[in-house]
């Protein structure tokens, strides 16, 4: 039996529970396809049937009728159930989902329960769960999903709708990132056209080609973002939906820098696609180009002003962090001063920027992406916000540039050419990244890139597509990356290997553990049932001590909420801000059994505790301590250990190196 597709199969569905003819219009409407192709699913429909005796018959005036004995309508559906395959099964709850959202907030559709049982062919049950999973999203956001006479409304802020819209994009593209492969490998941008359609996905993107990436450096990420954006608010305008804003006081007129851009894309979507945007719209957009970064650089030295002492005190906490001195590089400060402004803004305003490598990120550069946190963290009461995980991953990328580009310390540059798609190259690239040195450098690009790039600056090129004969060593690899591939990569690796070490890393001397460590506050073979009540436990302690002062435990657990701070070896590391501590001191606890701790299962908790006066210090100690914690065989030694004294000395011989 040929593949059937899954309309088909519904189409059976439904003509083997009707007993008289039915219209075709009424299908290719229940479908939302052509006649043409109802008649078309019919014919593959026949075909299949003429082995069961079963066929669907075809009369003028009076529709469709599926006509056999009720056995053999049993058993071809028990074939079609079989055929069924694992992918469809998986996924068919993701499509309905975003069908729903399409109808309910796009569409504008009055969707009955009934009638959305009947489209989808699914029980009142899994109906249920559909809603009930949208109710979790639209929960963040005040947003309440609720029926009224049978049909389904959604009731909340225009504001938070779209917000919500958003975010349900973006979290079926992270958790589902294999989600329809097989028809794009860009799940995103297939998600974008099944809500909005390719029409007005066109228009969008063609507007910020033309408005925004002409004139302003952007990012993949802050493109795909404030086109997701614009996206949902021209979408939800078109239905006269419009954004309510609060007057905006005089101190956060900012966000009108880009104001102007706004203007022209207004009267591009006015012709291209009939649209009037009300004054609120404009001034939303406005700020949401802001908060990306998108301004006029005419205005950008009267930005940068306001905010040069808190760069330089950045950059000078760096460099103590670092031993290394970041002082002089006015790349570095120019960089930290775009990026500052439109950064605290999203912070106070609640709009959220994600970027795609955080977890890569956090897993590969974790030294340095906990040291900015921590340079970071002094400017939280200053500024009176909270530094999220994604907002940390973007200023760490400045410094470790800084570090690669323009003070000595060198990786490994390999690059990734693939053109077929970015779901693609996120996966060769994630792949790689587990496969190579931390500190190596990964680029991905197409072919017409690479040609372009200065050759001389690559070590190792890994390519899906066959390349023009140049002077940097080559490895040809398939598209889903095999162990074969994988194999004769690090062949090529290891050949072309140089020792790039970095530079200004001091030894780890006992005097820095006698500093950080104190027996004390080692704890073996604690039981807790949760994260809080370890938290609390350790927290008291501290504050029993006077090492921390009476913002300690806010700071603790604000951390928490803007990230996960546990690790995929079983281990967690919590800290809190520098200002908050009077006197450092890491605390290092085992427990009896493992207990969630964001994303994983962890039964090692390492407590930073680091004050001000120690930050150029610190740097030293977190290499160690996060070497360990990324061994899973020490965390073993140190979690199996039979007592506190053989922990204390698994932990003694592990700092040392010995």
């Amino acid at each position: 039996m040929v593949q059937i597709k899954q309309r088909q199969r519904n189409l059976f569905k439904l003509l083997s529970q009707m007993k008289d003819y039915k219209p075709t219009s009424f299908f290719s409407v229940n479908f939302r396809v052509s006649d043409k192709t109802i008649y078309n699913d019919v014919n593959t429909l026949n075909d299949q049937m003429s082995t069961y005796d079963l066929y669907i018959d075809k009369q003028p005036r009076h529709g469709l009728k599926l006509v056999g004995l009720g056995k053999n309508i049993v058993r071809f559906e028990e074939e079609l159930q079989l055929m069924s395959s694992d992918h469809q099964e998986n996924h068919y709850p993701t499509h309905r989902r975003i069908q729903l959202i399409k109808w309910l907030l796009i569409d504008d559709e009055k969707c009955s329960l009934e009638d959305l049982e009947t489209r989808f062919f699914i029980s009142q049950a899994a109906l249920r769960k559909d809603i009930d999973y949208l109710q979790n999203i639209f929960g963040d956001y005040k947003i309440t999903c609720t029926t009224s006479k049978s049909i389904l409304k959604v009731k909340g802020s225009e504001i938070y709708i779209q917000r919500a819209i958003k975010d349900f994009v973006q979290n079926i593209s992270k958790i589902d990132d294999s989600y329809d492969t097989l028809t794009s490998f860009d799940p995103v941008l297939n998600i974008m056209n099944q809500l909005f359609g390719e029409e007005l996905v066109n228009i969008v993107k063609e507007a910020v080609t033309t408005y925004i990436i002409s004139t302003n450096a952007l990012s993949d990420y802050y493109v795909r973002s404030i086109t997701l954006t614009i996206l949902i608010m021209v979408a939800r305008t078109k239905n006269n939906h419009h954004i309510q804003l609060n007057d905006v006081v005089i101190d956060d007129l900012s966000y009108l820098e880009p104001y102007m851009i706004v203007i022209e894309m207004q009267e591009y979507f006015e012709k291209k696609y009939g649209l009037t945007l009300l004054e609120s719209d404009t001034k939303y957009l406005s700020q949401q180009m802001y908060a990306h970064r998108i301004e006029p650089q005419a205005r950008e030295k009267y930005l940068k002003d306001q905010y040069v002492d808190v760069v330089n005190r950045m950059m000078k906490m760096m460099s103590r962090c670092l031993q290394t001195d970041l002082n002089n590089d006015e790349r570095l400060r120019d960089s930290l001063l775009f990026h500052l402004p439109p950064m605290l803004y999203r912070l106070k305003r609640g709009i959220k920027v994600s970027n795609p490598l955080l977890q890569e990120i956090k897993k590969q550069y974790i030294v340095l992406f906990s040291l900015t946190w921590f340079v970071a963290s002094e400017l939280e009461k200053e500024f009176d916000v909270h530094f999220d995980d994604d907002e940390i991953s973007f200023l760490f990328i400045y410094f470790q540039i800084s570090l690669e580009k323009r003070h000595g310390i060198q990786f490994k540059n390999i690059v990734i050419v693939c053109p077929i798609g970015l779901a693609t190259s996120e996966l060769i690239f994630t792949r790689i990244r587990q496969n190579v040195q931390p500190q190596d450098n990964i680029l991905t690009m197409n072919v017409e890139e690479l040609l372009k790039t200065e050759l001389k600056n690559i070590d190792l090129i890994i390519s899906t597509v066959k390349l023009p004969d140049i002077n940097v060593p080559v490895v040809y690899v398939s598209p889903l990356l095999t162990e074969h591939d994988l194999n004769l990569i690090n062949e090529i690796y290891s050949s072309v290997k140089k020792e790039r070490e970095l530079k200004n890393i001091s030894p780890f001397h006992q005097i820095e553990l006698a500093h950080f460590f104190h027996p004390d506050f080692i704890f073996h073979n604690k039981k807790f049932k949760t994260k809080n009540e370890c938290l609390d436990y350790l927290i008291k302690i501290y504050q029993k001590r006077k090492y921390v002062n009476e913002e300690f435990a806010e700071s603790i657990y604000e951390r928490e909420k803007m990230g996960d701070t546990s690790m995929y070896t079983g281990a967690a590391i919590p800290h809190a801000s520098p200002e908050t501590v009077l006197k450092s001191q890491i605390s290092v606890v085992t427990l009896k059994d493992k207990i969630k701790w964001g994303s994983q299962d962890v039964n090692l908790i390492v407590f930073i505790a680091v004050a001000k006066d120690d930050m150029d210090r610190i740097k030293n100690v977190l290499s160690k301590l996060l070497d360990i914690l990324e061994s899973t065989q020490t965390i073993e030694k140190m979690v199996h250990a039979s007592n506190k004294e053989i922990l204390v000395e698994i932990l003694e011989e592990s700092l040392n190196g010995r």
